[in-house]
């Protein structure tokens, strides 16, 4: 276990809204854990630059996929409620 020194840390409203979001999209989560990993080197390991702009590309492309599918389902689920809601107008108009 790696073992840090406790301290006390505030969050700025900025932080507590990023949790947030990321709380709501686990796969974009992942993947920006995956790229801050890099960063860090959690692993260890050594790693030549290109290795590492090989990874990041990589990890980066797949948060694109990951927030281009999270925007599609958001719009999707927005033109059905929109479409509902338009549709609920029409039958009280034509009832």
């Amino acid at each position: 276990m790696n073992k840090k020194k406790s301290r006390k840390m505030s969050v700025s409203p900025q932080d507590q809204e990023l949790l947030e979001v990321l709380d709501r999209h686990p796969e974009m989560r992942e993947r920006v854990l995956s790229i801050l990993s890099m960063a860090d080197n959690a692993d260890g390991q050594p790693r030549r630059a290109d290795d590492v702009e090989a990874l990041l590309i990589e990890e980066i492309r797949k948060l694109g996929n990951a927030t281009m599918g999270e925007w599609a389902r958001s719009s999707e689920e927005q033109a059905a409620h929109q479409m509902r809601t338009e549709g609920k107008q029409q039958s009280k108009k034509n009832g």
